[in-house]
């Protein structure tokens, strides 16, 4: 079993306290973990200051750069008025909603940004293209790797999709059960045959195709997908707290990032295609999710 690693985290695009150059409001922006794999601190400030420099000329802004461990920092700072926009999971978003009132500003693409379809996840069962497993009976006492990261929710995503084909205990399906620290890591073990399948998301497996070298076109493929769908990457900010001109002006640029090439680095850095206007139905899906395993977690009932 690989060593379990909890990653917790988000992109983070902010503004935050006055700048010595004219008393402007800084553009504070930071990264975290959860959703760029195994890149240093560092290098996602390398990517990410281009962009954020560009929007700060943009919209009048001074800018500042910065890291956070964790989503809830970010909040915390939030709260105090020294961070504004914040990038985050759609897990993140939705607990989130439970103690703040959210303003939802843009979501990130998978893949084709005008197209409806590619701004969401489903869960899916990946496997090595050569491994001649082409239906799920198929799977049946195979090694299945799934990413662990410290919630629950990987696994419920899993659930989802055993649930619409009607296996009810994925234990005595599957061979093994293995755990990593990421999906991006469960597809690395599918293709280096360290595993038989994986269960990631769909724009997890779109983005290894895309944007890994060592990957060639139909090496790793999804042999079934789940019909409930999840939001992607989110950029929000808590209501209230943004002035709505500065909210219009940064949705401006969120959704324009692939036409300057620092924009464009940004997105191939991150594995997403861009960025596109949000609704709020879009998370009824992982609310539905966020509510089960919050009835799981509850005293006297099992994990």
């Amino acid at each position: 079993m690989c060593a379990r690693t909890f990653p917790i985290g988000a992109l983070l695009l902010a503004a935050g306290a006055c700048g010595a150059a004219g008393d402007k409001p800084l553009l504070l922006a930071g990264v975290t973990r959860k959703a760029l794999y195994t890149y240093t601190a560092e290098e996602v400030k390398a990517v990410t200051r281009p962009f954020v420099n560009l929007v700060g000329e943009r919209v009048g802004r001074t800018t500042r750069l910065e890291y956070f461990s964790e989503t809830r920092d970010a909040v915390r700072e939030a709260l105090q008025g020294r961070v504004q926009f914040i990038f985050s999971e759609a897990t993140d978003v939705v607990r989130l909603e439970k103690k703040h009132k959210i303003r939802l500003v843009a979501i990130g693409c998978a893949e084709g940004v005008d197209e409806p379809a590619t701004r969401v996840s489903r869960a899916c069962i990946a496997v090595h293209a050569d491994s001649g497993l082409r239906q799920f009976e198929d799977l049946r006492g195979k090694a299945l790797v799934v990413a662990e990261n410290g919630e629950t929710m990987p696994y419920l995503y899993l659930d989802t999709l055993l649930g619409e084909i009607g296996i009810l205990e994925r234990g005595k399906f599957f061979g093994s059960i293995i755990e990593c620290k990421d999906m991006n890591t469960a597809l690395d073990m599918v293709l280096a045959r360290r595993a038989d399948v994986a269960c990631v998301t769909d724009s997890d497996l779109q983005c290894k195709a895309m944007h890994d070298g060592r990957v060639k076109r139909g090496q790793i493929v999804s042999i079934k997908q789940s019909t409930e769908t999840y939001p992607a990457l989110t950029a929000f900010c808590l209501e209230g707290r943004v002035d709505e001109g500065l909210i219009l002006a940064v949705q401006k640029e969120l959704i324009n990032i692939h036409k300057s090439d620092e924009g464009n680095q940004m997105l191939i850095f991150f594995k997403i295609a861009g960025f596109a206007l949000v609704r709020s139905e879009e998370y009824d899906g992982v609310r539905d999710l966020v509510r089960y395993v919050d009835e799981l977690r509850k005293p006297g009932r099992p994990k």
